[in-house]
């Protein structure tokens, strides 16, 4: 079954996600201009589904837009670790990692998901110790030592801290009762 189908046999959606499945059917039957007005919509609906393909064929074939609403894509993909989301938004060039003051990144630390922090890291544009290294910070704070450990034994060089920082940081989280957010501050600048 596609959209001319459903156009043929008068079927009227009964929700909003049969209609964005019927918009998304008649992009790809008869082209994405048909459906131009729509794009935003089913951009953000795909996307809020962790529908990864869709919004491949959106972004990739049909040229979505992917930064939607000052990269909002990429702000519910972290918010809900839609790591596969996170990864896929990343490859597309207009998606911009440090907008909205690095939110991705500063969500993925909150979240404590180090595979979405890894990937956003990872990214060119991505500087992991901006603003006072603020992510290993805010993830120390938080209790999120996954997160720290990544950060500190996986960046290359976090700027801003002492010397030796990642052996001082070995050794005292050998101690079970170490505070991190107490040790963090002590190993920044």
């Amino acid at each position: 079954m596609n959209a001319k189908w459903f156009h043929q046999y008068n079927i009227v959606p009964a929700n909003q996600n049969e209609v964005n499945w019927l918009l998304l059917g008649e992009a790809i039957n008869v082209g994405a201009a048909r459906v131009s007005d729509q794009s935003v919509n089913l951009m953000k609906w795909a996307i809020e589904n962790n529908l990864i393909m869709v919004v491949e064929v959106l972004g990739f074939s049909f040229e979505g837009d992917m930064s939607y609403s000052d990269n909002e894509a990429l702000a519910v993909a972290v918010e809900h670790n839609y790591c596969g989301m996170v990864n896929l938004l990343l490859q597309n060039e207009t998606v911009d990692p440090t907008s909205r003051n690095s939110y991705g990144l500063m969500k993925s630390v909150e979240n404590g998901c180090v595979s979405c922090v890894n990937l956003i890291i990872n990214h060119e544009d991505v500087d992991a110790s901006f603003d006072g290294n603020i992510c290993v910070k805010s993830a120390a704070k938080l209790g999120r030592k996954e997160v720290v450990d990544y950060l500190i034994n996986s960046c290359k060089k976090l700027a801003g801290m002492v010397e030796g920082y990642k052996v001082k940081y070995a050794d005292a989280t050998k101690d079970p009762d170490m505070n991190l957010a107490e040790l963090i501050e002590e190993l920044c600048i």
